[in-house]
């Protein structure tokens, strides 16, 4: 019974993280199942039924946490999420080990009885899995402003279905419930069509044809999701170019060595969230860009990329004043370069850096004839510390040039959070930023603090 146990446990370690739940509870019920023969001795078998029921409770918490990641996050760009999965795979493999164990110890009970036939592996099957997200917030902060304010808020709401087809189609949708005028409205965030176009042992060989409207993976933090982020906010460069971080179109990510993706694709030159998309109908110009990308694995304890996104920002005509103005087309073009080392300078320490060089204008709603392309610059980087596997903490500086042709406009941000695990679903953040922008006409240097509860189901 132990070795058909444990051919099933290592058949079923290769398949996707969504079965992954499957794999613990057929492990769990082998083993239950063979505790239905008789032994001699009743008190010590039902002091093992007792414990595997306890490993039963184990895994099911392992699997769930493993199926809610696989779901929520991109396991080739999140270190993070790698090493969660990890954490849950390990506990999986501690279940399955004193599993085989407790069933050594049942057959010196057993009264000499057959063990059951061996079992074929389950079949990874097609179906739905719903997950999702909130994240409540207090934000205080001494920027003044119309749109500034001390106040509660719900900062996302996410609510996620995720559609396996078979082995090689899955679709993902997902709803912000809690965008729009006073965080009361719904918003399609992602809806993506993913096809494997070539199984192989991923990533050497394996090609993936991912459509519809999901996060640029431009830079790292663009795609990285708002769970696992450590500041409240994306940097201000991403914020300001790449605004609700997605667009819609196609990309083609291959693993041509294990240790390199590649990754080319089109998409609508703006984002769905930029000023100059959301509200306004764009010129006839080029709407489209093409992105290019290659990237080092996440699971190790270093990694690379490096990304570009070309295009153009299309010409757009509204009234100003009662006089309809028409901002021209321009250059749209940026080029990240980003890197992690985890667990490399210092036990227990993650380093990050990413840097944006581009060329575009500021985005703005408001058109005018003066609204050309600059070369633009933007960098980030961030130091975290776990003190514990519960208790972490983080450094951050970033820094936006709109314009590198003229001084005195870029702008500053200094970062300190301070982040609780009360377990993988359940988070609390507490940070403080302070910006210096000496673009604004007062108050050059303001304050945000953010107090954050994240509950992930």
């Amino acid at each position: 019974m132990a070795e058909n146990t444990l051919e099933v446990f290592l058949t079923n370690q290769n398949l996707t993280m969504q079965s992954g739940r499957w794999t613990a509870l057929l492990l769990i019920f082998f083993a239950t199942a063979s505790l239905t023969l008789a032994t001699p001795n009743e008190d010590a078998v039902a002091a093992k039924r007792a414990e595997i029921a306890s490993l039963k409770v184990k895994a099911k918490n392992a699997s769930n946490a493993v199926r809610k990641l696989s779901a929520e996050t991109d396991l080739t760009s999140s270190a993070e999420a790698i090493k969660l999965l990890k954490k849950y795979t390990e506990e999986l493999s501690e279940v399955h080990d004193r599993l085989e164990a407790i069933e050594a110890e049942l057959k010196e009970l057993k009264a000499g009885k057959a063990e059951t036939a061996p079992q074929a592996p389950v079949a990874k099957k097609k179906g739905f899995a719903v997950s999702g997200f909130s994240q409540f917030q207090y934000q205080g902060t001494d920027k003044q402003g119309a749109s500034t304010f001390d106040a509660f808020r719900i900062r996302r709401a996410r609510l996620t279905v995720n559609y396996q087809h078979d082995s090689r189609a899955s679709l993902k949708l997902s709803e912000e419930l809690a965008t729009g005028a006073n965080n009361g409205q719904a918003f399609l965030k992602d809806a993506v069509l993913s096809y494997d176009l070539s199984p192989g042992d991923a990533p050497n060989g394996q090609t993936m044809l991912i459509m519809g409207q999901y996060p640029l993976p431009i830079g790292y933090e663009l795609s990285r999701s708002d769970v696992d982020r450590e500041f409240p906010e994306r940097a201000l460069y991403n914020q300001t170019y790449f605004s609700g971080e997605r667009s819609r179109g196609f990309l083609i990510r291959h693993g041509v060595t294990n240790e390199l993706v590649a990754s080319i694709g089109a998409f609508n030159s703006l984002t769905n969230e930029d000023p100059e998309q959301a509200n306004l109908s764009p010129g006839t110009g080029n709407r489209l860009a093409i992105l290019a990308a290659v990237r080092t694995p996440a699971d190790r304890k270093a990694e690379i990329g490096v990304s570009g996104f070309f295009g153009h920002r299309a010409a757009y005509t509204a009234p100003v004043a009662g006089s309809n103005v028409t901002s021209p087309e321009t250059e749209r073009r940026f080029v990240y370069v980003d890197g992690r080392v985890s667990d490399v300078l210092v036990p227990k320490m993650t380093l990050r850096g990413e840097a944006m060089f581009g060329r575009d204008r500021l985005p703005n709603a408001t058109p005018s004839a003066s609204a050309t392309e600059h070369e633009v610059r933007g960098f980030q980087t961030q130091l975290g510390y776990d003190i514990t596997d519960q208790h972490e903490v983080f450094l951050r500086y970033e820094q936006m040039d709109p314009n590198t042709g003229t001084d005195g406009d870029a702008v500053h941000g200094y970062g300190l959070a301070y982040r609780y695990r009360f377990n993988v679903d359940t988070l609390f953040t507490l940070s403080h930023e302070i910006f210096e922008d000496n673009t604004r006409v007062t108050q050059h240097r303001y304050g945000i603090t953010t107090v954050r509860f994240t509950l992930r189901f």
